[in-house]
């Protein structure tokens, strides 16, 4: 044996194998006394050198054995696994796709180069290499799951399912993979989601995911009770997950349980109204008899939910207490006016104020609307000062015809926009039509202009008020019109406070004040909602806006 490098190469290697680090370099030292630049040698003494923590021999004699020996596809495999390990991605994947060239089709590279493709978001060549994989090695689950997975993430949503399936049945014992298969069918707004999903629950009960997911597939089959199960599972399993709790309360007002909805809300409200101390410290008003106190009521961070939650204003003022309200600045007079039994002041001006109790504008509902039986029929509660709403109307107005505003943009979500070339498109309103109007603030003059050349309508610039303006001239510009068409967005929120016949489009996942499946708003009864049926897919809703606007051309009434 004392000069038989391939047995000394044979014990070495056995005595890695085993962990015996030491005796493995001291055979390979025996073999390169005999050959040098034996490579194998050299490749095994630097394995052994980086299992016993020492990288940077392990890297110089991986090197040494790579230069007397180039094309070996074991050495090249070790050098790029430790390039890897060290944090060098670009060389360890030239040292795997060298090693992918010498040995094609071996297991570890395609793996590693999978590994590294994916990690470094590289998902073409992920996906080529899974596909490759697969083929070689069709009875690997995982592989077709990392395929599957993969053509989620890149958005190639329809792609997914089919190796997901096959990775279930390859492993049907895997509650991971029914998972994944169920998300994807979700995502791909494919039919057949709750069979995986509750498969992977029945196998593994705390995949809080899971159970979000089976909720989700629920609620858009309208089985709304047992979808408020599955959310209720989900928040038990993970109970400060804002995600799984907005889905909880968004359950809730479905089946109708506003008052559990809107405590859940409150609770988790992170919105400071920025008062001065002596004013934080009042108690908080629960709806208890407060007969001949002073209520201060304070404002929303957002405009939108500003206006939302003052229609519970009047039921507050209807009783025996003293109401200020201090409210958004752009909004004062604007409130003042449609809330005379209330005193109404800036949010910034409160230094000077004394109460003896307080509430959020957004905690009226969990005590006034409780049950959808709580809403009241009012058809509005802001008021426009009604001699800027004659002048805009005499401004905006062609020949007697009807004021269509519009408003498709918003900086809160781009998920919520539509595009206004779409738009008009979608309203063709000939000569003669109604007069359309920008509703929008900034400039959106290209915009305009680009839409009217296409549709050759004009479209007139009433939203000139900027984002720090107040709002009582933009809310006479509102009030002006017959028809709002608009997103979710601060115009929809003051054309149905307004009472002003609102169309509200909507995607998807809409915010859980317009709910889920109605077509009317509880909060604005002059609003009617118009829903995407699936992610992005603006075009059919607006096919069903312009069929509505050519009804309601003809007659406003039946629209």
């Amino acid at each position: 044996m004392t000069g038989d490098p391939n047995a000394l190469l044979a014990l070495a290697a056995r005595s890695h194998a085993a962990g015996d680090f030491a005796t493995a370099s001291g055979l390979c030292d025996r073999v390169l006394a005999l050959a040098p630049l034996h490579p194998d040698a050299l490749m095994i003494k630097g394995l052994a050198a980086r299992r016993s923590g020492r990288p940077g021999v392990a890297a110089a004699l991986l090197r040494a054995a790579l230069a007397a020996a180039p094309d070996h596809a074991g050495v090249w495999s070790n050098l790029a696994d430790l390039d890897e390990v060290d944090g060098r991605a670009d060389a360890a994947l030239a040292g795997y796709r060298r090693v992918n060239a010498l040995a094609p089709g071996d297991p570890r590279a395609l793996a590693a180069l999978l590994r590294l493709h994916t990690a470094r978001w590289e998902l073409d060549a992920a996906a080529a290499l899974a596909r490759v994989m697969t083929a070689l090695s069709p009875e690997r689950p995982e592989l077709h799951a990392h395929l599957g997975e993969l053509a989620s993430v890149a958005g190639r949503h329809g792609d997914a399912p089919a190796p997901l399936r096959r990775a279930a049945r390859l492993a049907p014992h895997n509650a991971a993979f029914h998972h994944t298969l169920g998300l994807a069918l979700l995502t791909a707004w494919e039919e057949g989601a709750i069979g995986p999903l509750r498969r992977a629950l029945a196998l593994q009960p705390d995949l809080a995911d899971a159970w979000v997911a089976l909720g989700d597939q629920l609620t858009r089959d309208g089985d709304v009770i047992a979808a408020h199960g599955a959310f209720h599972r989900a928040a038990a399993l993970r109970p400060d997950e804002d995600t799984i709790r907005s889905r909880l309360r968004f359950a809730e007002i479905r089946i109708g349980r506003y008052e559990e909805w809107w405590h859940s809300w409150n609770a988790t409200r992170p919105y400071d109204p920025g008062l001065p101390g002596s004013l934080l410290r009042l108690p908080l008003w629960e709806g208890e008899d407060a007969s001949g106190s002073h209520l201060l009521v304070t404002g929303e961070e957002g405009l939108g939910d500003e206006i939302l939650f003052a229609s519970c204003l009047p039921d507050v003022i209807t009783r025996p207490v003293r109401v200020t309200l201090a409210c958004n600045p752009r909004l004062a007079r604007l409130f003042a006016r449609s809330f005379p039994g209330a005193t109404v002041v800036p949010a910034t001006a409160t230094a000077s104020l004394a109460a003896d109790r307080r509430i959020a504008l957004g905690g009226l509902p969990a005590i006034l609307r409780r049950t959808p039986a709580s809403f009241p029929d009012r058809a509005s509660f802001l008021t426009a000062d009604p001699t800027m709403v004659a002048d805009w109307r005499s401004r905006l107005g062609t020949a007697g015809q009807p004021i269509v505003g519009l408003s498709w943009h918003t900086v809160a979500s781009e998920t919520r926009c539509v595009s206004l070339q779409d738009l008009a498109d979608a309203l063709a309103a000939g000569a003669g039509g109604p007069s359309l109007v920008s509703l929008q603030y900034g400039d959106h003059a290209a915009a305009l202009a680009a839409a009217a050349d296409r549709t050759g309508v004009p479209i007139a610039d009433a939203g000139e008020s900027g984002p720090g303006q107040d709002l009582d001239d933009w809310t006479a510009r509102v009030a002006a019109c017959d028809l709002v068409i608009t997103i979710d967005n601060t115009t929809a929120h003051m054309a149905g406070a307004l009472g002003v016949e609102t169309w509200v489009l909507l995607p998807v996942e809409a915010e859980i004040r317009w709910e889920f499946d109605r077509t009317r708003s509880p909060w604005y009864p002059s609003a009617k909602l118009f829903r995407q049926p699936r992610p992005g897919d603006w075009p059919s809703v607006l096919v069903e806006v312009g069929r509505a606007f050519g009804l309601w051309r003809r007659d406003p009434q039946r629209a």
